[in-house]
């Protein structure tokens, strides 16, 4: 009888378990594959694309194209990390303080240990040893009981830094302590910083100059302490560490520049994209706090600035970031707070006049009919996107402009900053081909819309808008809609991110889709990460699996919209919302890479609906004031608008219905009945913060106000 060996026993195990698992990947190839075809046909019968090449714009005439324009793709389209726009302009407002210091806290004067300091040259007087920051009169220039004494020679070989210290410190007549940190510190092969072998020869030096020399070369610094005697042995780099006296007057020194800072504006003030507030009137910062430093050696910028306390982020109801310090001079620093809080309206023109050269330049290439950035549109991860810092900054720029000839009561050059603000969303929007419209492009255009209206409200409130703006903003207004746009990207997104997948290898997929790319570099460090072992070994049937998935949730992101009837729909919103968000949660094989690029669509939804309705409202509200002139009062109802005011009335996108309207008291209100899909009489939701809740109450129109002169 044939007996097999245990060898032949193993190999018949080994060959059934590769059949098996030939035969697992030959049924979910198969399964997926299936999955993947059936839904290419289900969207063919619904009429949806699935191929990419449906996507690529035709050309288009260069000298028709604005990206064809001069500086206008250098500017605007994304290339190799570049910023585009003049840095200037990425400054923001910084760059309008960076030489005059009008923002200026305090200017810091070092000077040496010994120097005199006359009354009345500083307001506070300070002493730097570092860490450690004290007032001037408690501070010594060497450790008590240390010795002068010169030692006419120091020979160490291969000793241990911690018995070097130990030795001339007991030379130099010093008592110390170590700072933990250096106690405990290791080199980088693991051994203790303080056994690190020392060798030295110096003659003619006292002892407490060979310590200072020896800690230097080691990165260590001698903190002394002239009440106990006792210094401290630190690192060389530990942040400033203030005395409690000197912390209370330096916060002190903040507060009340804070405070002369606030209370120093005056007039009609408007709050511009960037943060702060644009005043109508120049603005005269309080003097800055002079300080003097008494100290061996002038310190980092960095140095200065951690000087003053570092909680003091937010005081009062204004967020402020850390003091910031600048060299000025060869001992002499500007500490800065950055960005600053506000800037009068004058001002911020003259600073911003140094961009007018490209503006005009922009202009001029915005004349043209076609917005198409030039390059490769045959592969959606190689086709040129925006440069999303240009297109943010030059907006909130321009729309930052239009504030302050508002402010200065000149609303025609207002508008001509708002017209060039408008037109630079047709970069956004590709038109007018719209092809290949990527999501981050058409929510950043939803955004810059919203700024757009907000100066569009704010020459409302200061009612510094006249007839001919006003007949020009509602023309512009009308032209805008944000629903198609954001529709495409969602389409764009769903068929890039199916090509995409199915045509990337696990190294690519790692750098194009994951937030956080693997930094393994070797093969057995990637076995690690269970996104490469997924792409690199699961069956393909389950990418084709993804794939589906990532196709299905996408096309569900525009349950929420409905073109034909150009409304945005809060319930079916949600329901997709949930219904994906519950797929995501599961992280199934089937899931895992879809979940890697679904974005947040609710928010962007809630935030295009929100932006529409301002848009829709500021349309309206432009006609109620064109009838306020001719008339002295509002109409009872929007219909008294039509024909001579408007043509039509724009019907609330959340609904279908009449935008909400009644004239009171010489004002009117205006709202849509927001997300919750209710009416709630006008009441506007917001959070604790301050800030509007999207989903809360009614999204309503601020009252006619007049700001305060």
């Amino acid at each position: 009888m044939w007996h097999w060996s245990l060898a032949q026993w193993g190999m018949a195990v080994l060959a059934g378990l590769i059949v098996l698992v030939a035969l697992f990947y030959c049924e979910e190839d198969w399964r997926g594959k299936q999955a993947w075809d059936n839904y290419k046909s289900e969207m063919r019968a619904q009429g949806k694309a699935l191929d990419w090449a449906t996507f690529i714009p035709s050309p288009v005439p260069v000298d028709e194209n604005v990206f064809g324009a001069p500086n206008m793709s250098p500017w605007f389209v994304k290339s190799g990390g570049t910023i585009g726009v003049p840095m200037g302009m990425t400054a923001g407002l910084s760059g309008l303080y960076q030489g005059g210091g009008s923002n200026a806290m305090a200017e810091i004067t070092i000077v040496p240990p010994n120097a005199v300091v006359a009354a009345g040259e500083a307001d506070l007087v300070l002493s730097y040893n570092p860490p450690v920051l004290a007032m001037a009169e408690t501070n010594v220039a060497s450790v008590a009981g240390s010795s002068n004494s010169i030692i006419p020679l120091i020979v160490m070989n291969e000793v241990r830094l911690s018995d070097a210290i130990t030795n001339i410190a007991h030379a130099a007549g010093v008592k110390y302590l170590l700072d933990s940190k250096v106690v405990y510190e290791r080199n980088a092969d693991g051994s203790l910083f303080l056994d690190a072998p020392v060798s030295l020869r110096w003659t003619n030096v006292t002892g407490h100059q060979a310590l200072q020399e020896l800690l230097k070369n080691y990165n260590l610094r001698l903190v002394e302490d002239s009440k106990t005697g006792v210094a401290r042995i630190t690192k060389k780099d530990l942040a400033p560490s203030a005395e409690p006296e000197v912390r209370e007057r330096l916060k002190k020194v903040f507060q009340d520049w804070v405070e002369a800072d606030t209370n120093a504006p005056s007039g009609p003030s408007l709050v511009a994209p960037q943060g702060y507030t644009i005043y109508s009137r120049a603005v005269q910062g309080p003097k800055p706090v002079r300080i003097v430093v008494k100290a061996e050696e002038v310190p980092r910028s960095d140095e200065i600035a951690g000087f003053f306390p570092g909680n003091q982020r937010m005081y009062g109801s204004r967020f402020l970031s850390r003091p910031q310090a600048k060299l000025i001079g060869s001992n002499v620093f500007r500490v800065s707070l950055n960005p600053p809080t506000h800037v009068g309206a004058a001002d911020y023109l003259a600073w911003s006049d140094q961009f007018e050269p490209e503006f005009a330049t922009m202009r001029e290439g915005l004349k043209r009919p076609y917005a198409q950035m030039v390059g490769s549109y045959e592969i959606p991860n190689a086709m040129p996107i925006p440069n999303f810092v240009a297109v943010r900054v030059v907006p909130q720029t321009l729309a930052q402009r239009a504030q302050c000839y508002l402010l200065l009561g000149q609303p025609e050059k207002a508008l001509e900053e708002l017209t060039m603000m408008n037109d630079l969303c047709r970069m956004l929007e590709g038109r007018p081909m719209n092809k290949a419209m990527t999501l981050a492009a058409a929510m950043i255009n939803v955004a810059v819309r919203g700024i757009y209206v907000g100066v569009v409200a704010d020459g409302l409130r200061l009612q510094a808008w006249q007839e001919p703006q006003l007949a020009v903003l509602q023309q512009q207004l009308g032209e805008i809609d944000l629903l198609p746009y954001l529709a495409a990207g969602f389409e764009t997104a769903r068929v890039a991110s199916c090509y995409t997948l199915e045509h990337t290898s696990p190294e690519q997929y790692d750098k194009v889709y994951r937030p956080f790319p693997s930094s393994s570099t070797t093969f057995r460090d990637k076995l690690k990460d269970p996104m490469f072992v997924f792409l690199s070994f699961a069956p393909r049937g389950w990418v084709y699996q993804n794939m589906v998935n990532m196709g299905r949730m996408n096309l569900s992101m525009l349950d929420g919209l409905d073109l034909t009837n150009h409304l945005v729909l809060p319930r079916a919103a949600e329901s997709s919302f949930r219904k994906i968000e519950s797929s995501m949660g599961k992280r199934w094989p089937e899931t895992i890479l879809a979940a890697q690029v679904i974005p947040n669509f609710k928010i962007g939804i809630q935030v295009l609906a929100r932006n529409q309705t301002l848009v829709n409202e500021a349309l309206v509200v432009c006609a109620l004031e064109r009838y306020h002139f001719v008339h002295g009062q509002y109409p009872e109802n929007l219909e008294s608008l039509v024909p001579k005011f408007m043509e039509k009335l724009p019907h609330d996108i959340v609904g279908g219905q009449p935008l909400k309207y009644r004239a009171e008291k010489g004002q009117f209100k205006l709202y849509s009945i927001g997300w919750n899909e209710k009416d709630d009489g006008g009441v506007a939701g917001s959070k604790k913060d301050g800030a509007v809740d999207l989903e809360a109450d009614d999204w309503v129109w601020p009252y006619r106000e007049k700001l305060g002169l």
